[in-house]
């Protein structure tokens, strides 16, 4: 089974997307370009689920 697909949302989703923030955070002091597509790639990811 995909990851993309498991129809358990929630908890363990939110913790992924915590660490997710960390990181890009991180990427944001080195690379703002990187921040910048990948939060885009996050919104269309949400839209399209």
């Amino acid at each position: 089974m995909e990851p993309g697909n498991s129809p358990v949302h929630g908890a363990g989703e939110m913790l992924v997307v915590d660490v997710h923030i960390g990181h890009l955070r991180r990427k944001l002091a080195e690379d703002p370009g990187h921040y910048l597509d990948t939060v885009h790639g996050v919104r269309w990811r949400m839209t399209v689920r």
